[in-house]
């Protein structure tokens, strides 16, 4: 196979000397060196030719000559630097303006940001029912607006059916917002009286209303004769009840109605009780003793 002709061609400065040195006075005029075609090679064997380019160390040198932190290649650095190195951004934030820099050529930097004028509201001076809005440069916004719906966050301005607005616990910031409060339609008692007993409760407007109904006191009866001594009451409705009653007074004596005599009759003992004369007949014994 025929070789191919190789060419190199060499640009660059060659500076005699020019690791550690800021002089560049024996710097040569930049050469041309070329290569002939070499001889060709047997078989099927050859040789590319090659293209080398020398570093550019005049230019690294000149912009780091004075920033020994600055990387390059001889050290293994890749010689980039950033904004920060330097103590400055890339960029200032959204709504800010800065000084533009150039710490080194191809370096674009700012410094000395500064939001504008009209970024000046924070919470410290934008308070309920205000809040900040707009946009925002250095944690702080361009408006301050009032917003009752936010401040008044939790509250409502209607209710349901059967609920209304309380008297009490509305927004401070504004009163026709508050909470809802239930009318409890049908709780008809906000106390329990004697006699009856909760049948259920509900917490109203106005505090605690009960529907009721007339204490059953089971266990209990009303006594026809007066309850024995030590029992127990209850009230249903307006009637008192015991669990314990006199089964009869044993108020009559006799065990008959006399003649001409008006009698009543005490069931639970079988005896009578003299009430009075019939009509025509008198007490004899009261007679004669002037009665």
């Amino acid at each position: 196979m025929k070789k191919s002709a190789e060419k190199i061609i060499l640009f660059g400065l060659i500076c005699a000397g020019w690791i550690g040195s800021a002089d560049f006075a024996s710097c040569t005029t930049p050469t041309h060196t070329s290569l002939e075609p070499s001889s060709l090679i047997s078989g099927n064997e050859y040789q590319l030719a090659k293209t080398y380019w020398l570093p550019d160390y005049q230019n690294i040198y000149n912009s780091n000559i004075n920033d020994p932190d600055v990387s390059s290649p001889s050290d293994g650095g890749d010689g980039e630097r950033r904004c920060e190195d330097y103590g400055m951004v890339s960029a200032c934030e959204s709504g800010a303006s800065g000084t533009l820099q150039r710490p080194l050529p191809n370096l674009r930097c700012y410094a000395n940001c500064r939001c504008a004028d009209v970024y000046q509201y924070n919470d410290d001076n934008c308070q309920p029912p205000y809040y900040t809005s707009g946009n925002s440069c250095g944690g702080k916004y361009s408006r301050c607006e009032l917003n009752v719906e936010e401040a008044c966050e939790g509250y409502v301005k209607s209710c349901a059916s059967g609920w209304q607005l309380s008297l009490d616990g509305r927004c401070e910031y504004d009163d026709s917002y508050g909470t809802c409060c239930n009318l409890c339609e049908g709780f008809d008692y906000g106390e329990i009286p004697a006699g009856y007993i909760e049948t259920a409760s509900c917490e109203s407007c106005t505090g605690t209303k009960y529907k009721i109904e007339i204490n059953p006191c089971d266990g209990f009866s009303e006594c026809r004769y007066g309850a024995e001594i030590g029992s127990k009451s209850c009230q249903s409705g307006s009637k008192v009840l015991y669990d314990n009653c006199k089964k009869c007074l044993y108020e009559c004596t006799l065990s008959s109605c006399p003649e001409n005599t008006l009698c009543s009759y005490e069931e639970c003992s079988g005896l009578y009780c003299a009430i009075g004369c019939v009509e025509g007949s008198f007490d004899e014994e009261a007679y004669w003793s002037g009665l």
